[in-house]
């Protein structure tokens, strides 16, 4: 079993009462528990009430051994029962029913056991919430567990389960009630041990993050889960686990903080219920327990009208996008923490408070429990995992995670702005980050669209970002500055999004007839068209307003690598630097013009490793790359290709992928004197020969390459005329008798929706051991290419191991391309320049000095000192810095009245 795997499947089973709402009604550990504590408590050895508790238990225990073998992949089915036996033995359970014989439930056992897991990852450091990441004999859970695999075992747990409730029990744990000290909490807990963080204090940066991933997991829920936001008109089983979340967050915090009755559900009925005669609530807990499929209603409007009466006798004025902070909580606003850890501190101290066998609170543990397998469950829609690899199933997760529900009555601008303004204090919330790059879209439709259309939207992002960066600083500084916290300077990447030429199939789509406006379909050349629009009316912006070249720094491509190849963007690249239109000196802001930064997302996913090499090549070679650029991600540069090979008998890529792989090959093959160009040839052909049948004529493998090239440039009028008289689809028909191939016609197939399709024809490719030496020599020239280059690699830790092929992140490819000063006998010393980055938080629960922390972890882990480790982390620390695409340093005084001035920019 891969390691990555077993930690899944480890963090799986020590979360697992956390994670299932089912448990809330049928709770198999509940009934293997009472059943393991009817046998154990029977005196007599023989007769038949024995055997009957015996094959109770038999019957309890396959059935808890059933809920893993179906739903985690083990290799022997004996592995997930010891781990039950491990984490839940049964004679922990002996004491709970031992106190109280009718127990219905283990609900104060799971909170109990979640304490634990606090206990065994979490401590404080230097008055922060950190990795608690040495091994302890003494520790319940994981006694003598080794470090490493501790920290990686961690980074599981933050992508299985939310972590912000452990947090939340450390602080209870050391017996920090008071709100009052929990000033600044992240959701995440910090890595770096105290080394590390003194050298992260000097600085770092942050070139490789989405801007909408930017969101934490507690402002994500929050979204979902106001009570103002929830949307009522498309009720089901989804939206009502929202429902009682949201309510019995309310509910409970009025409780707790009016402390007014003996438990909880004296209160709710006593206070609530009968004031509301509701349904929802009410019927909603009373399915805990049993099978219950009746559908319920949604709350009605006497429960809706009753809270805001409530809110409005808490004087709420605002009610923004955290809840409970603008009402309950509206005191500890100044803490910049969120609402959900104040909860969940005041929710565990108010239950720690009374004895395990006390069954006064046992609906408000029921339904505290149950709390948070919802919370969960929804979770685990949103975050990567690694049971799927690949960007394909990386997108759907993405675009769940940064999906946020509108709030009422407010603009869509709005909304995006308060998003926007708490990623920012997401992301510079420790206050080491230096340089802050975020990644957005631009707002092209199409090709169609007009330049000042275009530059109108730009403009209003722009602003609508630059601000919500500007008024986080001015609500928060006077406090943070006082901390020795320190702003970082942001710039804005745009990234064009790469997508499946969609609809271009059967002769919908061609080029010169293009319905893309009509049918919402795509097109590879309207989509590149729509693109260099979109760049030329940005330069036309620089040109009027030159300040936004201090925060508009660079442009990038990004999204499913698959979806499309780096010679659909390259004329978009080379217009950048192609441009005539160039500002060397503004005498406007009176400063020199830097450059728009380039980097790109490639060698990240890819069907096979020479397809990820030549788009990588492609883009050091194509885009008019220089010194300074960087590629994003690029981990076939470093990844270990006896093993992939080993691990990879066989791949299926579509057709003309696998032919342009064998012409990249080829003419890498001549140009390093590599040797076996002949029979490169012949499989060229042989492939053609699938493509275009008998028609070959015309068609050599220099013509073949020489298409291949030419897709990397914009289409000639020349092409273009050809491709109107003999339009794409007529190319298709006259195959059958076709006598010749012309360039310019087999540059057309290219763009021909027809040949779309043959060209995606799936074939199987099997790599041998014969191949391996070739490939690691392509591999090592194109590390070679970026370090004479100058290229930076944007890396991504947890991102890489989750999408990637890597079953550690002690394999990361970090160390395979930037290694010198390690002194790693079992690798070549390489030194292309690399950042270390988090690219999607909300996806990989991670940001960036946590991302630096497990690579760190992995260098102690391979036998390095730390004195070894921290110098080495030093270097790309500061590598990192050096690559960033903001190069006009400026104080948090100019840059405030920087974004002042831009808001005030007007188009004319």
């Amino acid at each position: 079993m891969e390691k990555k795997t077993y930690n899944q499947l480890l963090s799986n089973i020590l979360l697992f009462p956390l994670m299932d709402t089912d448990f809330s009604y049928n709770d198999p550990l509940y009934c293997y528990a009472k059943s393991y504590h009817e046998l154990v408590t029977y005196n007599e050895q023989h007769g038949k009430t024995r055997e009957k508790l015996k094959s109770h238990y038999a019957k309890s225990r396959k059935s808890l051994l059933s809920k893993f073998s179906e739903e985690l992949r083990w290799d022997h089915l004996d592995e997930p029962w010891l781990m039950i036996e491990k984490f839940y033995p049964g004679l922990r359970f002996t004491s709970y029913f031992d106190r109280n014989p009718n127990l219905k439930s283990l609900n104060r056992f799971y909170i109990d056991h979640l304490f634990q897991i606090a206990k065994t990852f979490i401590t404080f450091r230097n008055g922060e919430v950190a990795l608690r990441y040495w091994s302890d004999p003494e520790e319940l859970l994981l006694p003598n567990y080794p470090q490493f695999e501790k920290v990686e075992l961690w980074n599981h747990i933050t992508r299985t389960c939310v972590p912000d409730i452990f947090i939340a029990a450390a602080f209870v744990n050391f017996g920090i009630t008071e709100t009052s000290q929990m000033f600044n909490v992240s959701g995440l807990i910090r890595m770096a041990d105290v080394p590390l963080q003194t050298l992260l204090k000097r600085g770092i940066a942050e070139t490789h993050l989405h801007l909408n991933a930017g969101i934490s997991y507690q402002y994500l829920w929050q979204r979902h889960t106001s009570l103002y936001q929830i949307d009522q008109e498309s009720f089901d089983k989804s939206s009502a686990d929202l429902w009682y979340c949201a309510l019995f967050r309310f509910y409970s915090a009025l409780y707790l903080e009016e402390e007014c009755c003996e438990s909880f559900e004296e209160y709710y009925f006593k206070c609530i219920n009968n004031n509301l005669k509701t349904d929802f609530f009410d019927s909603y807990i009373q399915t805990f327990g049993e099978n219950h499929d009746e559908k319920l209603m949604p709350p009605g409007k006497r429960e809706i009208q009753w809270i805001v009466e409530q809110t409005r006798y808490l004087e709420a004025k605002d009610v923004g996008d955290d809840f409970l902070l603008d009402t309950v909580y509206k005191s500890e606003k100044g803490l910049f923490t969120s609402s959900e850890h104040i909860w969940y501190c005041k929710m565990l101290s108010h239950i720690l408070k009374r004895s395990p066998y006390d069954d006064t609170e046992n609906l408000l543990q029921a339904c505290f429990v149950h709390y948070l397998r919802c919370k969960n469950t929804f979770m685990q829609r949103k975050i990567q995992q690694t049971e799927i690899g690949g960007l394909d199933f990386f997108q759907s997760r993405y675009d769940q995670a940064t999906y946020l529900p509108r709030i009422v009555n407010e603009p869509h601008d709005r909304n995006a702005y308060l998003a926007y303004k708490h990623i920012f204090a997401e992301q510079s919330r420790f206050g080491n980050l230096r340089l802050l790059e975020v990644k957005i879209t631009p707002r092209v439709k199409s090709s169609t669209q007009s330049s000042l259309a275009i530059k109108e939207s730009t403009l209003r992002q722009i602003q609508l970002i630059l601000r919500a960066y500007h008024d986080y600083i001015c609500e928060t500084k006077e406090l943070l500055l006082e901390n020795d916290f320190r702003y970082p300077q942001v710039g804005l990447v745009y990234h064009f999004i790469k997508r499946n030429d969609t609809d271009n199939f059967s002769g919908f789509n061609c080029v010169i007839y293009d319905k893309a406006d009509k049918y919402s379909c795509l097109n590879y050349n309207a989509m590149r068209d729509a693109y260099i629009q979109f760049v030329e009316s940005l330069n036309e912006l620089f040109q009027q307003f030159p300040l936004l070249t201090n925060y508009i720094v660079g442009i990038d491509a990004a999204s499913i690598e698959n979806a499309t190849e780096p010679w659909v963007f390259a004329p978009v690249f080379q217009k950048v630097r192609s441009s005539n239109k160039v500002i060397p000196y503004s005498p406007i802001i009176r400063q020199r013009i830097q450059n728009i930064g380039f980097t790109y997302h490639v060698g990240e996913d890819f069907r096979h490793i020479i397809s990820g090499l030549r788009h990588i090549d492609e883009v050091m070679t194509h885009f008019k790359y220089r010194t300074g650029d960087r590629l994003g991600h690029a981990i076939a540069l470093g990844i270990d290709i006896n093993r992939y090979i080993q691990n990879t008998p066989n791949t299926v890529l579509p057709i003309m992928e696998h032919l342009e792989n064998l012409l990249w090959m080829w003419e890498n093959a001549k140009s390093m004197e590599l040797g076996g160009v002949d029979n490169l040839q012949f499989q060229i052909m042989d492939i053609a020969h699938k493509i275009y049948h008998k028609n070959m004529h015309g068609i050599d493998v220099y013509t073949l390459w020489r298409v291949y090239q030419a897709k990397f440039h914009n289409l000639t009028e020349n092409i273009l005329e050809k491709c109107e008289k003999e339009s794409s689809c007529n190319l298709q028909e006259e195959l059958k008798t076709k006598d010749f191939w012309t360039f310019e016609e087999l540059l057309c197939t290219h763009y021909c929706p027809c040949f779309y399709e043959i060209y995606n024809r799936p074939v199987f490719v099997r790599p041998s051991s014969d191949d391996a030496e070739f490939y690691i020599a392509l591999q090592k020239h194109l590390v070679k290419k970026a370090e004479r280059l100058g290229l930076y690699i944007e890396t991504n830790p947890s991102s890489n191991l989750t999408i990637g092929d890597m079953e550690s992140i002690a394999e990361h490819p970090l160390l395979r391309l930037n290694n010198r000063g390690l002194k790693l006998r079992e690798l070549e010393e390489t030194c292309v320049m690399s950042s270390i980055n988090s690219d999607d938080p909300i996806v990989f629960s991670t940001f960036v000095e946590n991302e630096i922390s497990y690579i760190y972890y992995a260098l102690l882990n391979a036998g390095r000192s730390r004195e070894e480790a921290i110098e080495w982390i030093d270097k790309i620390r500061k590598q990192g810095l050096d690559s960033s695409f903001i190069r006009t340093k400026r104080s948090l005084k100019e840059m405030l009245n920087d974004i002042e001035e831009i808001m005030s920019y007007q188009l004319s």
